[in-house]
Order: C-alpha cells, then structure tokens, then sequence
C-alpha cells in the first residue's frame, strides 16, 4: 500500500515526537481532552494538512518532498525512529525535523536558520491544540475544555491525553 504524503507525515511526524499516531483520533471529547494531538477528528481544522503547508511555505517544496520520500524509502528497512533519528543527525534535513517537532510541540514556526527564535504562531488552533499541553496535561491560557473546577481533582494520567511510544 502507498502512503499519501499526509500519511507520510504523520508518521514521521509521530516517530520525531515519539507518540503514537493510533491514539490520537477521538470522535467526542469527554470531561478532560482526549489525545487529538496528530490528527485529531475533533477540531475543524486539519492541522496536518496546515502543517505541511507551512513547512512547504518555509522550506520549499523540493526540501519537504526530498524529506518525505526519503522517510518514506529508509522506512522500508528500518522502524520508523530509527529512520527519525537518523534524519535528526542530518546537517540539512535535521533543522527541518526540529521545526516540524515545534510545530506540534508548540503550535509556532521556528525558521531552520534561527532555531532558538519564534518566526510565528501557525494559527490560533495549533497553539490551542499543541502537544505541550497535552504532555503537562494542562491547557493554554484563556483556553480549556474542562469544567469549573476541575482544579480541584489531580489530573488524569498522562495516558488521557496522548500514548507515548514505547521503546
């Protein structure tokens, strides 16, 4: 079977992360979030789609095509973190791996270039829905799903709101 280049992503974006990609599809929020983070079903904007755009926007279509398929071609051979770290080690593909984990991390563009300075916040929604939250299993300011009071309660366990992969 051959993966479309947004599937591509997502995984290669699941192994830089090291959290699942199966986990993340949740078809009605409960009480507290329920793991969204990759490709969530529950938000009405694809962020994996916005993601690639805004990489291709920042990095060129050549380098994010060049990056896919190479991904795509060393995955046949080896599991899909060690093809990730690999590309990490890469002088030219490991700057735009490290601002690919940002994205989802954070929600915000950091150019390749100026690894350390935030270029801009891709969107409300992927600020609102990034990854950090989810591991602090917190919410942004300004920002929660959650009930009054549900300060008052220890927080569910880390597993509520994403799967880390195991090694």
């Amino acid at each position: 079977m051959i993966e479309s280049e947004n599937e591509t992503f997502l995984v290669l974006s699941s192994a830089l992360c090291g959290v699942s990609v199966d986990s993340f599809v949740a078809a009605t929020p409960p009480k507290f979030p329920v793991p969204g983070d990759l490709n969530p079903h529950n938000t009405p904007i694809d962020r994996n789609s916005e993601f690639i755009r805004t990489l291709r926007e920042q990095v060129g279509t050549s380098a994010v095509t060049s990056l896919l398929e190479r991904f795509g071609h060393e995955r046949q051979t080896a599991a899909s973190d060690t093809v990730a770290q690999n590309l990490l080690r890469d002088p030219e593909q490991g700057p735009i791996c490290r601002s690919i984990m940002k994205m989802w991390f954070l929600g915000v563009w950091f150019a390749c270039d100026r690894p350390y300075d935030a270029h801009h916040v891709i969107s409300a929604q992927a600020y609102k829905d990034a990854l950090v939250w989810k591991v602090m299993q917190s919410h942004p300011m300004g920002y929660s799903e959650w009930t009054f009071g549900y300060w008052a309660d220890d927080p569910p366990p880390l597993e509520t709101f994403l799967t880390v992969i195991d090694k």
